[in-house]
């Protein structure tokens, strides 16, 4: 007869204070035991989706995160993580991320979920699969799954809208050098292709001359800003018309001070800002006409890039 595995059981400061079986840990929310879900990047800025084996109890042949399982008694859950990477995609030699841990449940059972990425460069057909676990991994962007998740075109967990987007959003904060690898082409089509320093941009003695707002105002249907846990998801004109809906970014909006003109660069036939959204919408929404602006040349790319 073969032994249940045990997990530790945590209290919500994730401190351990017991044990359970996975059983009585999957029909209890009381038990509070530990998962480790993983998302891998690649240098494209895509991520691996894994879909589940079709002999799996839950949710089988559901496109799902990249790796992730539970974490044994007595054991870390960056060791177990690194356990499952090597069982279920056959990778070694890799060191996860840690962006987050945070508890999430349902009527049955509730998890201390660490939250992990790794970046990763392989193509598919060098991943050796857990049968019994994994059906299949493939490589997407960001927009394509999303576009099929939402047309329903393909059964998923629920992970790639809670966790993804948190995934890019640390990335984009702690790894500038591969930001533009992960921005959606709505971003690339319009944006600089290169990363810069707002204090370097701050630092230039250039005129300060009026411009018209109407010639900046396309900045505005373009989704630039994040909503709570999404990824350039949010367009200052969906938080013009609807600022009630989105409080967080129209109070930080109606905070930025109008005393600093705005950066801006002539990119891709259009003036492209630099620095200073936030006080462009602001602007809009006091019903001011012009706006205070500086204009950086091409030429400077490399007295501003980081």
């Amino acid at each position: 007869m073969k032994i249940e595995e045990l997990l530790d059981i945590v209290n919500e400061k994730d401190e351990v204070i017991g044990q359970a079986t996975r059983s009585d840990c999957h029909n209890n929310p009381k038990l509070i035991h530990r998962v480790a879900h993983c998302w891998i990047l690649n240098s494209k800025g895509q991520f691996l989706w894994q879909q589940r084996s079709m002999l799996k109890k839950d949710s089988p042949g559901q496109w799902d995160m990249s790796c992730g399982g539970h974490i044994p008694a007595g054991e870390s859950v960056k060791d177990g993580l690194l356990r499952e990477l090597n069982e279920e995609l056959g990778i070694k030699d890799v060191s996860p991320v840690l962006v987050e841990k945070y508890i999430a449940g349902n009527e049955k059972q509730t998890e201390m979920i660490y939250l992990y990425f790794v970046f990763f460069e392989k193509p598919t057909d060098i991943f050796v699969l857990q049968k019994e676990e994994v059906e299949q991994v493939k490589w997407f962007d960001f927009d394509e799954a999303l576009t099929q998740y939402f047309n329903h075109e393909i059964k998923a967990t629920s992970w790639i809208i809670t966790q993804l987007p948190k995934i890019y959003q640390f990335v984009f904060k702690k790894h500038q050098s591969r930001v533009h690898r992960i921005m959606p082409d709505v971003i690339k089509n319009v944006g600089f292709d290169f990363n810069w320093s707002e204090e370097k941009v701050w630092a230039l003695k250039l005129p300060v001359e009026d411009m018209s707002i109407k010639e900046l105002e396309w900045h505005f249907d373009i989704p630039f800003w994040f909503t709570p846990g999404g990824y350039y998801d949010l367009k200052p004109r969906t938080v013009i018309e609807q600022k009630d809906d989105n409080k967080q970014e129209y109070e930080r909006t109606m905070k930025a001070d109008l005393s600093h003109p705005l950066d801006i660069m002539y990119w891709k036939n259009s003036w492209l800002l630099l620095d200073g959204l936030h006080r462009l919408v602001k602007a809009y929404i006091l019903g001011q006409e012009t706006i205070k602006v500086r204009k950086v040349p091409v030429e400077m790319i490399p007295e501003i890039k980081k």
